[in-house]
């Protein structure tokens, strides 16, 4: 009969809505349990390479750490001389990763001497530590300034322009203000920046000079922009 036949066509729709529903809920399961692993990896990978950066500037700083190989604590150890690091015994495990991931990377070398554990940094290493200050970069700011003007001219052949063009780029994010073309001027002591920079871009005393003094003609225009 008509209505039978209604009937069993509306019972095989609900069933058929019901299995979709439930597999619609399963890859919604699924995809978010995906989704929370990706976001446990992508966190894992933020904290080691966090911890790495903070090896690396401790051990910059440091000039050699040296850990007693016998101590059952010694990642504990290693972890205090961490600047910034709280010790935690659930950090051993990544903290072990990161050394792992520095000696293969030769960003560190790690020697034992006489039931000591040595890490010294090597030049790749030294070279890491100076991307993380560039990427990192700001200038000092004073709350009173000493009526003095640093300047950076630079004389950079054409071959380097590639060179050229990323230092007046460093120069504009730093927040330096362009005097002439080749003119940036600070109103600061930023004197150990500009030498990092220099060093980064490769370039050297010819290139790059860095002048302290009293006065410039624009002296009052560049004391509006810094607001001095």
């Amino acid at each position: 009969m008509p209505w039978q036949k209604l009937c069993r066509s509306y019972k095989e729709k609900k069933k058929k809505k019901m299995r979709q529903e439930e597999e619609e809920n399963e890859t919604s399961g699924r995809q978010k349990e995906d989704f929370r692993l990706e976001n446990e990896r992508r966190w894992k990978a933020r904290r080691r390479k966090e911890l790495a950066k903070n090896l690396l500037r401790a051990i910059a700083t440091i000039g050699v750490v040296a850990i007693a190989s016998t101590s059952p604590y010694f990642l504990l150890n290693l972890l205090r001389a961490i600047p910034g690091e709280s010790v935690d015994k659930k950090k051993e495990r990544v903290l072990t990763r990161t050394l792992s991931y520095l000696r293969d990377k030769k960003f560190v070398a790690i020697e034992e001497k006489e039931e000591k554990i040595i890490l010294v940094l090597s030049d790749k290493g030294k070279r890491k530590v100076q991307e993380y200050d560039f990427d990192e970069m700001t200038l000092p700011r004073k709350r009173r300034w000493d009526g003095q003007w640093h300047l950076v001219i630079f004389d950079i052949p054409h071959k380097k322009k590639g060179a050229r063009e990323a230092l007046r780029e460093k120069f504009r994010d730093l927040g330096m203000v362009m005097l002439q073309k080749s003119v940036w001027v600070w109103p600061y002591e930023c004197r150990n920046e500009i030498h990092l920079i220099q060093a980064m871009f490769e370039l050297n005393g010819n290139e790059v000079n860095y002048i302290v003094a009293d006065y410039i003609e624009e002296e009052q225009r560049m004391r509006k922009l810094f607001n001095l």
